[in-house]
């Protein structure tokens, strides 16, 4: 059987060329974000042997599946923990899952070594010379800190509640002296009322002095009353609207009076 020299020099020279476009081509799927179709339309451009095209192309969609299948970095799902060495090595303790500075209060987004570390070279690097690692005064430091913020963190929360409290309190105040039509100077008048109330009926000296204090909070002057009753009344407004809205139907009474000023009285259920 004879063979052409010169045919069987072209096919390979031909298999050669074939396996370097094959090369480039999936150098070029992993490098750059190109999409399916154009790559494997253009290995199937590339003159290669009718065996081989399809292969060529099924390598290039499951390079390129594979590439985008690889998902991004995310903090919430490694989830993090803070490790406790951390508030001897770097004065950080951890409230609610972040990571906060105990000398300057900073919250850091990330519980990672490597931000806390540089946190705490960069911003307190004095601190390691001032009370060195290892040290007792290094460890009260670090107690008096977390219970300073600690204290903070208490104090906070009790003015709050003690705000939330006053004001629920004057609206109460607002709300009956509104109901009784009453001006909004009163207002003064039912805070002394309290306070001399207090100071006859309690008979603990500690116990009439917390509550005083706390009578004293409550915001129920006559500019306090008057925007107090106006919140209540669009407050109010806007739940009868709401309830008209909702209703199916609705019924009106009209009556007519029969005195001098003859007027007309709307009636609603």
């Amino acid at each position: 059987m004879e063979f052409d020299l010169n045919h069987v020099e072209e096919f390979n020279l031909h298999l050669v060329g074939f396996y370097l476009r094959l090369f480039f081509i999936l150098v070029a799927s992993l490098i750059l974000e190109c999409r399916v179709g154009p790559i494997i339309a253009l290995a199937r451009t590339q003159c290669a042997p009718p065996h081989l095209s399809g292969l060529l192309a099924l390598l290039v969609r499951q390079n390129v599946s594979l590439h985008f299948k690889k998902k991004k970095r995310k903090f919430d799902s490694e989830n993090r923990q803070f490790n406790n060495e951390w508030t001897e090595k770097y004065l950080f303790i951890d409230v609610s899952g972040k990571p906060v500075c105990l000398i300057c209060n900073e919250c850091l987004s990330v519980c990672k070594e490597y931000n806390l570390r540089r946190h705490f070279k960069t911003t307190h690097a004095n601190f390691d010379a001032t009370f060195p690692p290892d040290s007792t005064a290094r460890r009260q430091k670090i107690l008096g800190l977390t219970s300073c913020y600690e204290q903070r963190r208490r104090t906070l929360f009790r003015v709050c509640t003690e705000q939330e409290r006053a004001t629920s309190a004057s609206l109460r105040v607002a709300w009956i002296l509104a109901k009784k039509k009453k001006p909004f100077t009163d207002s003064e008048t039912v805070k002394e009322c309290m306070l001399a109330s207090v100071g006859e009926v309690v008979t603990d000296e500690k116990t009439r002095r917390s509550i005083i204090d706390s009578i004293k909070q409550i915001p129920i002057s006559d500019s306090s009353n008057m925007r107090r009753v106006e919140a209540l009344a669009s407050d109010v407004f806007e739940t009868l609207l709401d309830k008209l809205r909702k209703a199916e139907v609705m019924s009106l009474a009209v009556d007519e009076s029969t005195d001098n000023s003859d007027v007309v009285v709307w009636g609603g259920r």
